[in-house]
């Protein structure tokens, strides 16, 4: 199966010259005992794997959109101390966008309910992760966490 196949996508760590994004996006790696929450997509990119989260409304800060959109996609209410862990710059070739990136840890894993839009979800390690078709970019997001959780270490 090949790694890949949903639309291109170039990501980069500070914005690139003329950037210009019409959205922003917040999502979170919700982790528990070294596994990460990952939902499989229906509708757009369908079959593919991503981090729950979803775009920013009007006013909302990206924390903010961050829990609604967790709890919209999995009714699993995330705590207030979800830390940010970063942001990326993502040009696909009809948006450019700002990726929000938070870590949330618990103990135990929580009860998932999955909405429409997905319609799997699984918690998977690092060497797992690899194996995963993954929504463009996702890769690289995952490479950015892992370098994260390498420098907090």
């Amino acid at each position: 199966m090949p790694r890949n196949s949903s639309p291109p996508v170039s990501i980069f760590e500070n914005p690139p010259e003329n950037f210009s994004p019409a959205l922003e996006v917040a999502c979170a790696f919700l982790e528990v005992e070294g596994a990460v929450l990952i939902l499989k997509r229906t509708g757009s990119e369908q079959g593919f794997w991503g981090l729950p989260g979803g775009k920013l409304e009007e006013s909302e800060t990206p924390a903010e959109a961050l829990r609604r959109e967790f709890f919209e996609e999995t009714k699993i209410q995330l705590p207030r101390q979800t830390d940010a862990i970063g942001r990326l710059y993502f040009q696909r070739p009809t948006v450019e966008y700002i990726f929000h990136m938070f870590r949330c840890t618990l103990d135990k894993r929580p009860t998932v309910i999955l909405n429409a839009e997905h319609s799997d979800y699984g918690w998977f390690s690092d060497s797992e992760v690899q194996s995963l078709a993954l929504m463009s970019g996702g890769h690289e997001v995952f490479a950015f966490y892992k370098r994260y959780l390498n420098q907090a270490s």
